[in-house]
């Protein structure tokens, strides 16, 4: 019998209810390439189509067959599934960067709960989980998350504690999708119009991090070039001056490719900052050309997901002003 492979795959949970997972890359369909070796050889390369630094993510999917186990990373919590192996290429559907969809069967205890809790798990593999990489190998962890799968089967993971936790990544699934669609529309929210608001939270989220944050006054030159915060803060350890030169959208939709060019024009000032990284943050959705583009300029991005995720993370450092402009209330609840 073959060993399975143990695999990490960013998909999306909407995949979750046509038994799929899913991975990116729209022009090209994985499933028409016999193995991993021709989809680079004859998908990729052949057809001029840049895979970057993700050679071995696409070869470890590509990769994939009917018996592997797949752990698919949710907010707080995993699931875990096995390959079945059917492919198929979807274009046009609402789930974006799944357009390489394998089948696969979830693995859920007895009240059908397909949930692990991140806090059931070693140390080792929830640090494992935090790597931003789409697609990532979990051999080592193979033991473990063959208990997992164990406990499922046997319906032994469905505690109350995990119940709480499941109750509690519900709530907190409502509370980022509301507080995104409040941002984009700009209903139910008391953030300055215009944009200044959006760019007040983020310079008083620095500040409450460690960071001397600035909001710059805007560029009246012709210039493409602009950003919209300077901060920087002092490494306690070695001293040096880190920075930060952030470009911020308050879009719905897609924030494109000139917000990206704004930033890559932008020169730095501080010549102190011994290490500086550009930002581009938007409450919009950011396509592939432009996440291409911003990693091929060195320039980090937070869409309005990953926004949405920073504020819930830094809830507790909110001031009361802050809370109140985006509606979030002191009061406990119960679940």
């Amino acid at each position: 019998m073959t060993t399975p492979l143990y695999t990490l795959v960013r998909s999306s949970r909407a995949l979750m209810d046509t038994g799929e997972i899913g991975y990116g890359w729209s022009q090209i369909d994985f499933s028409k390439y016999p193995d991993a070796n021709s989809l680079i050889e004859q998908g990729f390369i052949k057809n001029n189509i840049d895979f970057g630094r993700k050679r071995k993510q696409i070869m470890r999917y590509r990769s994939l067959k009917a018996g592997d186990r797949v752990v698919v990373p949710m907010s707080g919590t995993i699931v875990i599934a096995e390959v079945i192996g059917v492919r198929r290429h979807v274009l046009g559907s609402d789930v974006v960067y799944s357009e390489n969809r394998i089948s696969v069967r979830y693995f859920t205890d007895a009240k059908g709960s397909a949930f692990i809790p991140r806090t059931a798990l070693t140390t080792k593999l929830q640090s494992r989980l935090r790597l931003r990489a789409s697609i990532g190998v979990l051999d080592d962890f193979a033991e473990e998350i063959e208990k997992q799968i164990a406990g499922l089967n046997q319906g032994e993971i469905h505690t109350w504690k995990h119940e709480v936790e499941a109750r509690q990544f519900q709530q907190e699934t409502q509370f980022k999708t509301e507080l995104l669609k409040r941002l984009q529309s700009g209903s139910d929210i008391a953030l300055k119009a215009g944009g200044d608001g959006l760019e007040q939270l983020i310079r008083n989220l620095l500040e409450a991090n460690g960071y001397n944050a600035r909001i710059l006054p805007k560029r009246q030159s012709s210039g493409i070039d602009d950003v919209d915060i300077a901060a920087h803060k002092t490494n306690d350890l070695t001293s040096d001056l880190e920075g930060l030169y952030i470009q911020i959208k308050h879009h719905r939709g897609h924030t494109g490719l000139h917000a990206v060019r704004q930033l890559d024009a932008f020169e730095d000032e501080g010549e102190e900052i011994r290490f500086c990284r550009k930002v581009l943050i938007t409450t919009a959705s950011l396509e592939r050309e432009v996440l291409e583009e911003a990693e091929r300029c060195g320039i980090a991005t937070l869409d309005g997901i990953q926004l949405v995720d920073w504020i819930y993370q830094q809830r507790d450092k909110l001031n009361e002003r802050d809370r109140a402009v985006l509606g979030i209330s002191n009061v406990p609840q119960l679940i």
